[in-house]
C-alpha cells in the first residue's frame, strides 16, 4: 500500500512537471490564494463523510428497505419482501437493497454540498436559521433514494428489466442528487 501511494504521488509530480516547470506551478499556487482550499476542502470532506458513513450503511439499507416496501405496497399487491436478505420485488422482478444502495452516499454528498454552499454564500443567508437547510436536504435526498428504488422495481416489473438495471439504476441516483442540490441552491 505504501509503494502504491508513493507511485501515485510520483506519477502526479511527473504529470505536473511534464505540463509546466516547477516555478510556473509555484507562481500559479501563490496567485490563486484560497481557491485551492475551496476546491480541496469539500472534496476531502466528501471522502471523509463517505468513509465515516460506511458503518451506518447496513442500518440505513434496512430503513430504505422498509420505506420502499411501505411505498410500494399499495401499488404492488403481489410484492414479496425478505428482511433478512433485503430483497423485495414481484414474481417478475426483484432487487436487493445492498449496503451501497442505502442512500447514505447521497446523504454524505448532500451534507458536503450544503455545508459548502452555505459557506460560499454565507453573506446571503441568515444564520443560524439557514442551518435548517442541511438536515432537510439530507432527509430529502434519502427519501429520493427510496423513490428511486421503488421506481426501479416498478420499471422492472413492467417488463423493462434491462432499462431498470442498466440505465435507471445508476443514472437516477445522480439525477436525484442534482435535483436536490438544485432545490437547495434555489
Amino acid at each position: 500500500a505504501i509503494a502504491w501511494h508513493l507511485n501515485a504521488v510520483a506519477t502526479l509530480i511527473s504529470l505536473f512537471a511534464g505540463m509546466a516547470p516547477l516555478p510556473v506551478w509555484a507562481r500559479a499556487f501563490r496567485r490563486s490564494g484560497a481557491i485551492l482550499l475551496y476546491a480541496v476542502a469539500p472534496a476531502l470532506g466528501t471522502v471523509l463523510a463517505i468513509q465515516w458513513s460506511q458503518s451506518l450503511w447496513r442500518p440505513a439499507a434496512a430503513l430504505t428497505f422498509w420505506l420502499t416496501v411501505g411505498l410500494l405496497h399499495p401499488f404492488v399487491p403481489n410484492m414479496h419482501s425478505d428482511f433478512e436478505t433485503l430483497v423485495l420485488g414481484t414474481n417478475r422482478f426483484a432487487v436487493e437493497i445492498a449496503d451501497q444502495c442505502s442512500g447514505l452516499e447521497g446523504v454524505g454528498l448532500m451534507l458536503i454540498f450544503c455545508v459548502s454552499w452555505l459557506w460560499f454564500f454565507r453573506r446571503e443567508y441568515y444564520f443560524p436559521r439557514a442551518l435548517i437547510i442541511i438536515p432537510l436536504a439530507m432527509i430529502f435526498i434519502f427519501l429520493l433514494n427510496t423513490l428511486r428504488i421503488a421506481a426501479l422495481v416498478l420499471i422492472g416489473d413492467a417488463g423493462f428489466r434491462r432499462i431498470a438495471v442498466v440505465g435507471f439504476h445508476s443514472q437516477a441516483g445522480w439525477i436525484a442528487f442534482n435535483a436536490a442540490a438544485f432545490a437547495v441552491a434555489i
